[in-house]
């Protein structure tokens, strides 16, 4: 769990971080890394019915699956690039409101794909799908 604003939020690296700025506007700071070093990508793990059923081992899968998907790559620099304008322009009351709906908006999507993740999982492993 997280919290950006004293709210508890399931720890999903994938959207934690990726699109969220601090109060003071500011996203968090990248890991550090050697220059010059990639980042391995790790093995993508096979669904199984013990990742399906624990929350945090499907939000790891799922970091996974999205950390190497180009398009979610940009979508996410453009949400910080317009959250980082917006903060230029807002008061701190605002910001804060802003980011209280942020969380809310997070944690409903975390949810959809969490149950959408577990519902495409058991329609396979009945061949429904």
């Amino acid at each position: 769990m997280h919290s950006v604003l004293g709210e508890n939020l399931p720890s999903c690296k994938w959207f934690s971080g990726s699109t969220l700025l601090t109060l003071e506007g500011q996203h968090p700071a990248p890991h550090a890394r050697s220059p010059g070093m990639r980042k391995p990508k790790p093995k993508l793990p096979l669904l199984n019915r013990s990742i399906v059923s624990d929350q945090q081992a499907l939000s790891e899968a799922l970091s996974q699956v999205l950390e190497r998907d180009l398009t979610q790559q940009k979508h996410s620099r453009q949400i910080r690039q317009l959250q980082q304008k917006l903060r230029r322009v807002v008061t701190q009351q605002a910001w804060h409101q802003y980011l209280l709906l942020e969380e809310a908006s997070s944690a409903r999507f975390i949810h959809a794909v969490d149950l959408v993740a577990g519902w495409a999982f058991r329609q396979g492993r009945r061949g429904n799908g």
